[in-house]
């Protein structure tokens, strides 16, 4: 091996070593947002320096957010991300989701609203289209079941009563909380936001269903319409 080759590869040995070093001391959180990407990188690529195609990404993608909320498609149009790598990366905002349900899971009966909005955070944040999410609960307020009722586009979302009803129904719920997100950042309810919630609490009612609530998420943050008068 040439004698620059050889130096080339100690250089990135190294680099990986003091990367590691600094998780171990300081945490994976207080790197630098380059230098947390090149860390996630190291699960796929176990040899080659990540630090140029950490750039690369970032460049493409702006930040972590983005690169986290980009396709696998997306993803694999950067030089030298091929399906592991954009695997990998496409998947890392479902895993925090699941990890964040799983520790907030010690809530076996939600009262409040406050911890209604974060268990639907760890089901809408960070989605890049509209989601409409469906959580039956018992007569103690336990979750029975949260389902996925349909996937929208960046700024649309089809919410049929009907198959709301139907689930409500099939999973013997007491009551639902409906939720769905706001990838624009817009936070408040449209008015077909809020038609929406009229008919469903109109078709439920007749069943003895309650719509406790529902939740609108954007960047991060929930709005009741509970809470604000609307239900």
């Amino acid at each position: 091996m040439a004698g620059s080759d050889l130096e080339k590869k100690n250089i990135h040995a190294n680099h990986r070593k003091r990367l590691d070093e600094k998780v171990a001391s300081a945490g994976l959180e207080f790197l630098s947002e380059h230098e947390q990407l090149e860390y996630i990188l190291f699960d796929t690529v176990k040899r080659c320096d990540t630090n140029a195609l950490a750039h690369r990404i970032l460049d493409r993608f702006g930040d972590l957010r983005g690169v986290f909320s980009a396709t696998m498609e997306e993803l694999m149009r950067v030089e030298g991300v091929g399906r592991e790598i954009a695997r990998n990366l496409s998947t890392q905002y479902d895993r925090m989701r699941i990890a964040e349900r799983s520790l907030i899971s010690s809530v076996k009966e939600y009262n409040k609203t406050s911890d209604i909005c974060s268990y639907v955070l760890t089901w809408l944040r960070g989605r890049q289209n509209e989601m409409c999410v469906l959580i039956s609960l018992n007569g103690s307020n336990r979750i029975i079941k949260t389902e996925i009722m349909s996937e929208g586009t960046i700024d649309h979302v089809s919410v049929y009563t009907r198959n709301i009803v139907k689930r409500a129904m099939d999973n013997y719920a007491s009551s639902v909380v409906l939720a769905h997100n706001h990838p624009s950042g817009a936070l408040e309810p449209s008015p077909d936001d809020i038609y929406v919630t009229e008919n469903i609490i109109d078709a439920l009612k007749p069943l003895e269903i309650y719509l406790r609530d529902h939740i609108i998420v954007a960047d991060g943050k929930c709005y009741s319409l509970r809470e604000h008068g609307m239900i």
